[in-house]
């Protein structure tokens, strides 16, 4: 990774990085190349990226893993686990164009998982969770709280915004609360796959503090290429439709239930409702667009209440620089929803694009943009469907 960074010189002023500078660094013979693994710790400690790239060479949490991982499952006879997260839920559903009954019974039947979890369930106990930390940080202690679910907003906080770490949620993210329910649920030697919509969630399995939770992390589009390995035609009519999620939020006719709110959680969503049920605070919305919502409210003590959601790493940017660690102090409760990913995770980097875009020229450029928002729309109807 390459990050061009300004130089800042005695006199105060800042000198702009020179090209050939840049490119001066990187000449070398041929004889001096050498073959180069990157490894997720590496990644984390490198500050020349925002989040990670979905060309980047990683070595764990790949498909070769992912198979030798099963094939010793079923060597050894342990259960393999699924979580599989609503988002890539709904991008295979919508690319193979089948409901959730039948990707659940292709999974079990083609990558040979012996339970599938819905990471909604882990979702709907961050969100208690997070409540809770609301209530002490924000309205006790007139602190802002922003969001930690996003591991691509983490490790931009990390390494470039450390003075807002003591203001990111301490909550766990539904993958890794996941991996600790499935074990309370089916032992301690279970081995866990997670599929979700974002490769950053590779990462997050691999802190040194999450290390053992997860075995490997594949996005939508992995998974996808796994069925099409497996057999061709993966939206055949022979799959068996009948089994459903092994621990799933559900309500009292079983159906499956999403968390409502935004396709990223509804970390909003949900403080806002409880916000109205409990405190009598209601809230009105004061800006809205696809990536920049906001709400505000008055509690009964006179408080002022602002709810905000920020996805897309240009407003995310926006937000840091006007970012003022008192605006909780005295006279308002400041939460923040963070996500990287413009649109939120429904359009995170490891779901399915859509196929057959033409970006030859200028035109068919602009269309496609049109065409990829339109695709993601789709996959957000689906989401809200199941």
């Amino acid at each position: 990774c390459i990050k061009e960074t300004n130089s800042r010189r005695d006199d105060g002023k800042v000198d702009e990085p020179k090209q050939h500078d840049i490119v001066e660094q990187m000449i070398i013979t041929k004889k001096d190349l050498k073959p180069v693994e990157i490894s997720l710790t590496d990644c984390l400690a490198c500050s020349g990226c925002v989040t990670t790239a979905e060309t980047m060479l990683v070595a764990h949490h790949s498909g070769s893993l992912f198979r030798e991982l099963r094939d010793k499952c079923r060597i050894d006879n342990v259960p393999l686990v699924c979580i599989l997260s609503p988002q890539s839920r709904a991008s295979l559903c919508t690319r193979l164009n089948i409901d959730t009954c039948k990707l659940l019974s292709m999974l079990r039947q083609r990558l040979h998982f012996t339970h599938i979890i819905d990471s909604s369930l882990a979702r709907g106990v961050s969100l208690l969770a997070l409540w809770e930390e609301f209530k002490d940080k924000c309205i006790a202690q007139r602190r802002p709280l922003m969001t930690g679910a996003c591991p691509g907003w983490i490790c931009f906080v990390e390494k470039v915004h450390g003075e807002l770490v003591p203001f990111l949620s301490t909550v766990r993210s539904p993958q890794q609360l996941s991996s600790v329910i499935n074990r309370l649920r089916f032992g301690e030697k279970i081995k866990q796959v997670s599929i979700m919509p974002c490769y950053d969630k590779k990462l997050e399995a691999s802190r040194s503090d999450f290390v053992n939770d997860i075995d490997c992390v594949l996005t939508s589009v992995e998974v996808y290429n796994e069925l099409l390995s497996h057999q061709p035609d993966c939206c055949d009519s022979g799959v068996d439709s009948s089994n459903g999620f092994d621990l799933a939020l559900t309500d009292a006719n079983q159906n499956i239930l999403a968390n409502p709110g935004s396709s990223s959680g509804g970390y909003l969503d949900y403080i806002k409702h409880r916000l109205s049920k409990e405190m009598n605070v209601e809230c009105t919305m004061t800006r809205s667009s696809r990536d920049v919502c906001e709400w505000s409210g008055t509690m009964p003590d006179g408080i002022s209440v602002k709810l905000s959601a920020i996805y897309g790493m240009s407003n995310i940017q926006n937000m840091v620089r006007k970012f003022d660690p008192k605006m909780s102090q005295n006279n308002n409760v400041h939460f923040i929803e963070v996500m990287a990913c413009p649109s939120g995770c429904i359009n995170g980097g490891g779901q399915l694009p859509m196929e057959n875009v033409s970006t030859t020229d200028k035109t068919s450029t602009v269309a496609s943009i049109a065409q990829r928002k339109e695709y993601v729309k789709q996959v957000l109807d689906v989401y809200n469907r199941q």
